[in-house]
């Protein structure tokens, strides 16, 4: 999983460049590959390795909710950075900003956590392993449910990713004659 959470860094900063050099289509593949990434493997990777430490099922609820506690704060202090960055180099600094913090990220990863090859006790392939989890998700309606809740949240996001900057364009008073900043 770490090589993963790797891929989760360095896309973004592909982005980045990608951004610099108008290759549009390359950002949303590359976006939409980190956000898959980011809302299944850093969890499951935190999972994995609650588990295989020994704590407690207990205890994961409250590592949980220190994480998201942790990162609405990282999202506080991320967005006055944005802004004094913005203010002092430019809307494109804090997207450059960025890539010195997934540097740091990725040898955070790369020093410190252990790959995660799952279980590998049993002898189960690929196309054993999605049966498997098509039958849990059939099964249980439950599972069913905030599959689907997840992923028409995740499109209504999506959409309107891909439809805020022309919406922007196009009610943009023509007379101010000043730069959008994307």
């Amino acid at each position: 999983m770490p090589y993963l959470n790797l891929n989760y860094g360095s896309n973004p900063s592909l982005m980045i460049i990608s951004l610099r050099n108008n290759f549009v289509v390359d950002i949303r593949i590359l976006g939409g590959i980190s956000t898959s990434l980011l809302f299944s493997v850093f969890e499951a990777w935190m999972v994995n390795e609650h588990f295989s430490r020994g704590f407690s099922s207990l205890s994961l609820s409250d590592t949980f909710s220190k994480a998201t506690f942790g990162n609405g704060l990282v999202a506080i202090f991320s967005g006055l950075l944005a802004n004094w960055l913005v203010e002092h180099h430019g809307v494109s600094s804090p997207f450059l900003a960025a890539i010195g913090f997934f540097a740091t990220a990725a040898m955070v990863i790369i020093l410190t956590w252990k790959e995660n090859y799952g279980n590998t006790s049993e002898n189960v392939n690929t196309f054993q392993s999605l049966f498997q989890a098509l039958n849990v998700i059939i099964k249980d309606s439950h599972v069913l449910a905030i599959g689907a809740v997840q992923s028409l949240y995740e499109a209504s996001m999506y959409i309107f990713v891909f439809l805020w900057g022309p919406f922007l364009e196009s009610k943009h008073d023509i007379l101010n004659n000043s730069d959008l900043p994307f």
